[in-house]
C-alpha cells in the first residue's frame, strides 16, 4: 500500500475572460474549480491504476469539505488533519493571448497541527510499503515536523520517498531517507557548492547514494540522473528537445514501481517515463502511456569512477 502525505492541499481555479483590466471590475467564466499539484495528480493516477493507497492530509476551510467529498468518491481510507486557515489556492486568469497565475501564501500550520499529523502518521503507517511526500511550493511547516516523519518511518523500517523544499531536502540528505528527488540548483544551494556540470553532480551525489544505500533522482536542466549505491543512470529520450522533466512525477513513478515490487531497473525506467508524461492525461490515466514512453527511451547505466 502507498501512503500519500499531502502537507499542502491546494485548490485550483481557472477563470476566462477576453481581457483583464487592472483596478477595474472584471467578469469571468469559471473554466475549472478543483485541486492542484502533485498530490492531486497522484490521486487521479492511483485511482485510474486501481493502486492500493491511502491519504493523510492537512485541510482547512471550505476546501476541506470539497476535498473530503473528492476523497470519499475514491477511498474509504483517508485521514484529514483540520487546520484553522483556508487551504491555499492557485488561480489562473486566462485571457485571449496570455495567462496570469496567482499563488496564495501557504496557510498557517501550528505546532499542534504538526504533532497531530505526525501522531496520525505513526498510527497508520504500519501496513504501508511506500510513503510518498511531494510538495510543489514552500510552506509554513517547521523542520521538526519533517524530522518527525523521518523518525517514524525509520522506526517502522518503512521506505520514505521525498521531494520537497530545500530546507526539508537538507534534512533528508542528513537523515536515512530511502528515495529523494530534487533539482540540481537546490542541491547546489543546500551544499553551498557550485554544481554546474554533469561531472560536478556525479562527483558529489554518488557518495550520498553509496553512503546510505538509497536512490537519488536529480533534475539537471532537461536531463534526469538517477543514483543508486552501485551506479548511476542517464535518461535518454528520442524526443528530448520537446520535454520538461518533473522531479515530483519521477518520484511518483518510482513509488509505483516499488509498490508493485518490480525489479530496480524497471522501477527506474518507470520513474524516468513518469517524469515527462503529459499531465493532461492524468484523469483517465492508462499505464500504456508510460509503456509507450519506455519503448521510445532508454536508461543508460554507468559505473562510478573513483
Amino acid at each position: 500500500m502507498i501512503l500519500l502525505l499531502n502537507t499542502d492541499l491546494i485548490r485550483y481555479k481557472a477563470l476566462g475572460l477576453d481581457k483583464l483590466y487592472l483596478a477595474s471590475k472584471n467578469s469571468a467564466e469559471i473554466f475549472n474549480d478543483s485541486f492542484y499539484g502533485s498530490n492531486f495528480l497522484a490521486s487521479e493516477i492511483f485511482h485510474s491504476l486501481k493502486e492500493d493507497y491511502k491519504v493523510l492530509s492537512y485541510a482547512g476551510g471550505y476546501t476541506a469539505m470539497k476535498y473530503r467529498n473528492y476523497l470519499e468518491s475514491y477511498l474509504a481510507d483517508y485521514y484529514l488533519i483540520t487546520i484553522k486557515d483556508e487551504a491555499r489556492a492557485v488561480i489562473d486568469i486566462k485571457e485571449n493571448t496570455r495567462t496570469t497565475r496567482i499563488i496564495e501564501n501557504a496557510p498557517r500550520i501550528t505546532r499542534d497541527d504538526e504533532l497531530n499529523f505526525v501522531d496520525r502518521f505513526d498510527d497508520i503507517v504500519y501496513d504501508t510499503r511506500v510513503t510518498l511526500l511531494m510538495e510543489d511550493f514552500d510552506n509554513n511547516i517547521s523542520p521538526d515536523f519533517y524530522q518527525g516523519l523521518i523518525d517514524v518511518s525509520n522506526r517502522y523500517m518503512k521506505k520514505l520517498f521525498v521531494s520537497a523544499s530545500k530546507s526539508t531536502m537538507k534534512l533528508c540528505i542528513d537523515s536515512n531517507v530511502f528515495a529523494m528527488s530534487m533539482d540540481y540548483k537546490d542541491l547546489s544551494d543546500i551544499l553551498n557548492l557550485r554544481l554546474s556540470t554533469l561531472d560536478d553532480i556525479i562527483s558529489v551525489v554518488k557518495f550520498m547514494a553509496i553512503d546510505k544505500d538509497r536512490i537519488i533522482l536529480i533534475k539537471f536542466n532537461d536531463n534526469l540522473i538517477i543514483f543508486t549505491k552501485d551506479c548511476y543512470y542517464l535518461f535518454d529520450y528520442e524526443k528530448k528537445p520537446y520535454i520538461k522533466i518533473d522531479k515530483n512525477m519521477a518520484l511518483l513513478g518510482l513509488a509505483i514501481g516499488f509498490e508493485r515490487k518490480y525489479d530496480l531497473e524497471t522501477s527506474l525506467k518507470i520513474a524516468s517515463s513518469f517524469s515527462i508524461f503529459n499531465k493532461k492525461d492524468s484523469e483517465n490515466f492508462d499505464f500504456s502511456l508510460i509503456k509507450k514512453i519506455m519503448s521510445e527511451s532508454d536508461l543508460i547505466r554507468y559505473s562510478y569512477v573513483y
